[in-house]
């Protein structure tokens, strides 16, 4: 797991619900069985992960109907999981030039999908938590899953989303689903030339790459 960590307060409670996610996340997307927690829904979380790297989603390649049902996924998962949008939508659509190599650069489109629960102490500063819903679609006719890189870290969303809705942090969190990083971080660079919030007031990213 690529990322750094997390003071979302109370200390206890929210490190624990954190290390437990990430680590139920590595186990599930690795086949070990009979995952449990008492923090974290470890069947949910599990049924979250097979349904994005299912073969229907066709590896979830930007600019695919394979991403764009991923995503749609990803944002039935956020509303379900408590977390609210920025304005009247989850969705932050971006632009970038890019194409197959040795070809010309064309415009290319994705979609992060952006939403937040607000703290109780200090609902101005922001903590990011994010994951890309993105991979790399299909290639001659196999479908790359992508269950680790990353359905996991997608899915882990979700259950620290359903876990910090019950359990209040003190700073507003930024859950963040980016698009394209199998493109080049298309979808986290969009994120960071135009965030929802003042960037000053965002003070750490958590970032789960498996």
């Amino acid at each position: 797991m690529r990322g750094a960590c997390i003071a979302a307060g109370p200390k206890g409670p929210a490190y624990m619900a954190v290390f437990v996610v990430v680590l139920l996340a590595v186990r599930v997307a690795g086949g070990q069985g009979d995952v449990r927690s008492s923090l974290i829904d470890a069947p949910a979380l599990l049924r979250d992960l097979k349904t994005l790297s299912a073969d229907d989603m066709e590896g979830r390649q930007i600019g695919t109907p394979g991403g764009a049902k991923a995503r749609a996924y990803v944002i039935e998962q956020f509303k379900a999981s408590g977390i609210q949008p920025f304005g009247d939508s989850y969705e932050q659509p971006f632009t970038y030039m890019g194409g197959r190599r040795g070809a010309a650069q064309t415009e290319q489109q994705g979609v992060n999908v952006i939403g937040r629960i607000d703290g109780t102490r200090t609902p101005r500063r922001y903590i990011v938590i994010s994951g890309h819903y993105d991979h790399v679609g299909t290639r001659n006719g196999t479908v790359f899953n992508g269950a680790d890189d990353n359905a996991s870290g997608a899915a882990a969303l979700f259950a620290l989303a359903k876990y910090f809705s019950a359990h209040k942090p003190a700073n507003s969190l930024i859950f963040a689903s980016f698009d394209g990083e199998e493109a080049g971080l298309r979808g986290s660079r969009a994120f960071v030339a135009a965030p929802p919030v003042d960037l000053a007031s965002i003070v750490i990213n958590l970032n789960m790459d498996m």
